[in-house]
């Protein structure tokens, strides 16, 4: 009975090792339904806008107006929110909006396109602000309804600075440059960001020797950490008692990951013998 209780105790004081692993996505681009402008709710059909007047987004026509539609206008509903762009404002032009780059990333690059009179072609492309860009193809959609496209992107390793995504109207059913091409909920996602944690619980019940180690791979580093106690503001902190522990890691493109956890420590164990056994003591 007493090798039994010794082994029990000898594996309790000994350090008591766990990890696991969490995946994240992440967002990198404002307004990607086109909702957060001053143009929102004051129209109830079209409305031709200066580039200025629509967060985020801009167009490379010469006279900057991008064409703002109202779901239910011409009986044509939106793909997500109250409005939708139309590629062909005034002229075949891009809509394109600029982002940090996250190097050595791999994003999921989708939007929902559909055509105005029949079969419109768009095309999107990405790369660095001024070139050159990358072709991530043409995409073709009716006037029936709306096409969901997703297409996987990964940024070389070691790019920097600021990146561009482009979405250009290539041709319209009716061969008219100011007719075609709606585009709506654009969005780039980092995908496969993964958050591995290693943890070592207290030893003993009171004991300050617990840790916990995060490292994130993927997004934007440098990252910054955030704890809920007071003292903890890296990826590895240590000298900690048994409690929840919860940090907010944020990367440079502006995006948040969070990791909570409890550590705990063992309890006191007493063997019904007719001497008193603890888990932390001597007998």
């Amino acid at each position: 009975m007493r090798f039994f209780i010794g082994l029990l105790l000898l594996m309790l004081l000994l350090p008591r090792f766990s990890g696991a692993q969490q995946t994240y996505t992440c967002p990198i681009l404002c307004n990607t339904d086109f909702e957060n402008n001053i143009v929102t709710t004051v129209f109830q059909g079209l409305v031709f806008a200066n580039q200025g007047n629509i967060d985020c987004w801009n167009t490379t026509a010469p006279d900057g107006i991008l064409e703002v539609w109202r779901t239910g206008y011409n009986g044509i509903p939106s793909f997500s929110g109250l409005q939708y762009l139309e590629l062909n404002a005034n002229y075949a032009s891009s809509i394109y909006q600029d982002f940090p780059v996250p190097n050595g990333s791999t994003a999921q690059i989708s939007f929902a396109h559909r055509g105005r009179a029949g079969v419109d072609v768009m095309s999107v492309e990405v790369g660095p602000v001024g070139g050159p860009y990358i072709s991530l193809g043409n995409f073709s959609a009716g006037n029936t309804a709306w096409v969901y496209n997703t297409v996987n992107y990964t940024f070389p390793a070691g790019a920097s600075g600021n990146w561009r995504i482009l979405f250009t109207s290539v041709s319209s059913a009716v061969n008219n440059q100011t007719i075609g091409n709606f585009i709506d909920a654009i969005s780039i996602e980092l995908i496969g960001i993964v958050l591995n944690s290693t943890l070592t619980q207290p030893t003993c019940p009171g004991a300050s020797n617990g840790s916990i180690s995060l490292n994130l791979l993927g997004g934007g580093p440098p990252y910054t950490f955030t704890w809920n106690q007071a003292g903890l503001s890296s990826s590895s902190v240590s000298s900690l008692p048994a409690g929840t522990y919860t940090c907010t890691i944020t990367d440079q493109l502006g995006c948040d990951f969070f990791f909570d956890t409890v550590l705990v420590a063992p309890p006191a164990i007493q063997a019904q013998t007719s001497s008193t056994l603890t888990q932390c003591g001597a007998a």
